[in-house]
């Protein structure tokens, strides 16, 4: 799941000091905002079903920060105006992005796909052969790191950043935009702020007042991945995204990673105590969130590197979403001589395993099918994993404290997962509201999640083309919602882009959503979510609240 927090609350007529390629600032642009178009109408992009032997990808060690003839600069935001201090390294974020391919969108070529070369993964992937779904996670894991050993090590280094590899950071989530309740990236490192850890939710982490912990994170697209944001964000109209561009091309790979903050006092959580270090410019966990009314509260903080994910689009190895997430944890002690040799593979998942009724919350009535857990993970690994013990990180907040329709609760369900969030990524061409990222059942307030297995739980549960969109919170009126391809992070950024360049419709939706994704973030203790109605004794919890998804060898 991809974790973006927006500014805590609304500072109307605050600018944001965003600048973008039409020369103009926020303010200018709402002061005088262009003429927009109407939504195009929804369409799929078609995708050839080879790529042409002329098109190649993006040379892999071209600089990006440098526009070829013909690329597609786009309106963005480049700069982050706080900094930690004089002489400290600001984070910018570039606004060039490659040129489009002739034929575009076309798939990658095999022969620029290096996890397919040799002896290697063979697809559709399988549990029942959990050594090729480890090879595959292998060898994504050696396609990435040319770009992100030095990059784990060294973030605010410009030399190091993914950039030099062809990779690009989302336009769009660069400056804080008070209008519309975005937090902007930090100034440091440029993560952007994501949820809260209540004490005790890890293994060893402090259960008092103060062992609260919060992660920031940031995502990179490969070259061949960020062709869709030029496609949504490029000319011949800058600052009007196109959502219906974004689906990315077969063959992309994203990255993300997470960082954890230490605790408000500064100590560390022991397990990260030696992970990569990143200066991350915000205030401590718990702290003030409100950026756009104070920065007060800021602090280079010294956070460690926690969670790395790879997303890779394949329709080989996952026919029917066409997507596979991958997640490794730092593992204090695996051995090696590079920083991912320190990250050890917590799993993969490529499908949502919507045949298989559950037992409780992490018990299948048989193993699922399109979700893979290395035994081999950290054992902390397993105190976050989602629903029927899919896939899901520490960071991700699968598990959390939520209430029932029958006013039941449970202070560590396992409602979410890696894929189940993620299909929720759609962008509404009406004014209908968006699906939540959890199986409610109306909005997140109050936070009243579905009964699990019934028709509206498994809404979230779907193994969907990237094309499909889930729709509304029962699932229906898709014909209303574009489908956001598995991705999270376009979910914000077209519409915080529309509302920049002057569209006030847009504008509302793009609040509306980063409001909504403020709230998802938090995980409330269960003393605050709403009582029972009529209930003088609240009702048992449902069976298997707190079952376990450790192997039974770690029990």
């Amino acid at each position: 799941m991809w974790h973006l927090m927006p500014v805590a609350g609304r500072a109307r007529g605050v600018c944001s000091g965003l600048v973008f390629a039409l020369g103009l600032t926020a303010c200018e642009a709402r002061q005088a905002p262009v003429a927009q178009a109407a939504l195009p109408t929804v369409s799929a992009p078609a995708q050839a079903s080879s790529a042409p032997s002329a098109v190649t990808s993006p040379a892999s060690g071209a600089r990006g920060d440098v526009a070829p003839s013909g690329s597609l600069t786009q309106a963005c935001a480049p700069h982050i105006p706080t900094t930690p201090g004089p002489g400290y390294p600001t984070w910018t974020t570039s606004c060039v992005m490659p040129t489009l391919p002739a034929g575009y969108p076309l798939p990658r070529p095999p022969s620029d796909r290096p996890w397919q070369q040799g002896k290697a993964a063979v697809g559709p992937l399988s549990t029942k052969d959990p050594q090729n779904i480890a090879k595959l996670l292998a060898a994504l894991k050696a396609y990435v790191a040319p770009a992100f050993n030095r990059y784990l090590a060294d973030p605010t280094n410009s030399a190091t950043r993914p950039d030099n590899f062809g990779w690009r950071k989302m336009p769009w989530l660069g400056a804080e935009d008070c209008d519309v309740d975005w937090s902007g990236s930090d100034a440091s490192a440029g993560t952007s702020t994501g949820q809260l850890i209540p004490a005790g939710t890890l293994p060893g982490q402090r259960t008092d007042a103060g062992g609260t912990l919060q992660n920031h994170s940031i995502t990179w697209y490969d070259p061949w991945a960020s062709f869709a944001m030029s496609a949504v964000f490029g000319a011949p109209t800058p600052a009007v995204g196109d959502p219906t561009k974004e689906q990315m091309v077969d063959g992309s790979v994203l990255v993300k990673i997470a960082v954890l903050t230490p605790y408000p006092d500064g100590s560390d959580w022991p397990t990260v105590g030696k992970a990569p270090v990143w200066p991350v410019y915000r205030p401590p966990a718990g702290a003030n969130t409100d950026y756009c009314q104070s920065k007060a509260d800021f602090q280079v903080l010294k956070t460690h590197v926690l969670q790395f994910d790879i997303i890779l689009k394949s329709s080989y190895y996952a026919p029917k979403t066409q997507w596979v997430f991958a997640t490794w944890l730092y593992d204090p002690d695996a051995q090696g001589a590079e920083p991912l040799d320190h990250f050890t593979a917590l799993g993969a998942m490529w499908g949502n395993d919507p045949e298989i009724p559950q037992k409780d919350f992490c018990t299948p009535t048989k193993p699922l099918q399109e979700n893979w857990i290395n035994p081999g993970t950290p054992a902390y690994g397993y105190q976050q994993l989602g629903w029927g013990c899919r896939l899901s990180g520490p960071i991700d907040i699968a598990r959390r404290p939520v209430q029932f329709t029958n006013g039941s609760s449970c202070p560590t369900a396992r409602v979410s997962a890696c894929m189940s969030c993620h299909g929720s990524s759609e962008f509404p061409t009406t004014s209908a509201p968006e699906a939540t990222l959890y199986p409610l059942t109306h909005g997140y307030s109050p936070f009243i999640v579905a009964d699990p297995g019934s028709k509206d739980w498994w809404n979230w549960f779907q193994s969907r083309a990237p094309t499909a969109p889930q729709g509304d919170q029962v699932g229906t009126n898709q014909q209303n919602y574009i489908a956001f391809d598995y991705d999270m992070v376009f979910v914000s950024s077209v519409p915080i882009s529309r509302a920049a360049a002057g569209d006030r419709t847009l504008e509302a939706k793009a609040k509306r959503i980063n409001d909504e994704l403020r709230v998802s973030r938090q995980v409330l203790p269960l003393a605050k979510l709403t009582p029972p109605v009529g209930s003088a004794v609240p009702p048992a919890p449902p069976p298997g609240c707190n079952c376990s998804c450790a192997p039974r060898s770690k029990h």
